[in-house]
């Protein structure tokens, strides 16, 4: 359910953001997390941490949303 969501994501984000690099985990991550940080200027932003949600639908993010909070780093 993780990966595929995170091949969702990806799938979504690479056509409003197509000139991004995108990388997934390629380690096995932390049991029931699904987080989504944006690297720009050197920094790392936290734009989605579904760790201490509950239950496990809300552990993934709405894709307009996860596009709105990296429309608002870019501006």
């Amino acid at each position: 359910m993780f990966k595929r969501n995170a091949n969702l994501v990806i799938d979504a984000l690479q056509e409003e953001f197509p000139d991004f690099d995108y990388v997934k985990n390629e380690n096995k991550p932390r049991r029931q997390s699904f987080e989504i940080v944006f690297e720009t200027d050197g920094k790392t932003i936290q734009i989605w941490s579904g760790i201490n949600r509950t239950p496990r639908r809300e552990k993934f993010p709405e894709i307009s949303m996860i596009v709105e909070e990296i429309n608002k780093h870019l501006c």
